[in-house]
């Protein structure tokens, strides 16, 4: 009797020893979980500190409130595209001649920037250059300012919202293909012609010389010398920031809503991408392939 007393005491010292050390086994993995799961909070919070509130910066701010809910609004930024495509198309280069003295011409040519931008001397042009640049630049500044924001929950102004607001919708969704060339028209610099032609020098003579790698609307000017160099590049950097801007607000321009009222709602961005490539696409073949 004692020996069996003797064995279930063992027994039972045996089973609770082994339940001690199963529990804490199981105390360390939770706690080691724990610290991984941690970890991984933390990692994750520290990698998307800043992309969760430049998202909301392009989804809260600048997709909340659609312009094209008027028809006004719709009706203007179709005609718009319209207009700067089908001057895209209608150059000599691609075999159409019409008569520039037309009203109609005269009535429709501003709509692409770069015609009157590059009308007057080089220096007028490369002027526009740098104040493309710096709205570019201070809407970059005024969108990291609102990122800030949204991160500390905090708005003591509410007007640089609305300001980038306005402009985001004016370059992406209304000028995109005409704000684009002007800064495409800095190295638009006959790439593949064959020729040669007069221009007029400094002391006021003309003078024959090979046409490539010239400015196409300045072919006085040569592309890869100073001061030229240094323009087109910032130009070519200002062109691939825009572009890059103008992605990443298209990818948020959608409409979840099937009752939405927006005129020109889609349930998915790829649509409105789509089209944003190919007006890339039309512009860099436009500047590099076909001349300004």
């Amino acid at each position: 009797m004692a020996k069996d007393q003797d064995d279930g005491g063992s027994s039972h010292g045996s089973g609770s020893s082994l339940g001690s050390r199963q529990s804490n086994r199981s105390a360390k993995d939770a706690a080691a979980h724990n610290g991984t799961q941690e970890d991984a909070d933390a990692l994750l919070q520290t990698k998307t500190g800043f992309v969760l509130p430049m998202y909301s910066v392009l989804y809260s701010t600048l997709s909340t409130e659609k312009y094209d809910c008027l028809l006004r609004f719709a009706a203007a930024r179709v005609c718009l595209d319209f207009i700067q495509l089908l001057l895209l198309v209608l150059r000599p280069e691609y075999g159409f001649q019409f008569n520039t003295d037309l009203w109609v011409w005269n009535a429709i040519k501003w709509v692409e920037f770069a015609n009157p931008l590059t009308s007057e001397s080089y220096e007028f042009y490369v002027v526009w250059i740098y104040v493309g640049v710096a709205i570019l630049v201070s809407a970059m500044g005024v969108a990291l300012w609102v990122s800030w924001c949204f991160k500390s929950n905090h708005f003591p102004y509410i007007w640089p919202v609305m300001l980038l607001r306005m402009v985001v919708n004016a370059a992406v969704f209304l000028f995109y293909v005409s704000c684009f060339t002007v800064f495409l028209a800095a190295f638009n610099c006959n790439w593949f012609m064959e020729g040669q032609g007069e221009i007029q020098t400094a002391e006021g003579t003309t003078e024959i010389v090979d046409l490539r790698f010239r400015m196409n609307r300045f072919p006085e000017v040569q592309c890869f010398e100073l001061p030229h160099l240094a323009h087109g590049i910032v130009a070519l950097v200002a062109c691939i920031v825009f572009t890059m801007v103008a992605y990443a607000v298209t990818l948020t321009d959608y409409e979840p809503n099937p009752a939405s009222r927006r005129w020109m709602a889609t349930p998915h961005p790829s649509v409105e991408v789509w089209a944003l490539a190919t007006k890339t696409i039309m512009a860099l073949n436009m500047a590099i392939f076909a001349g300004q």
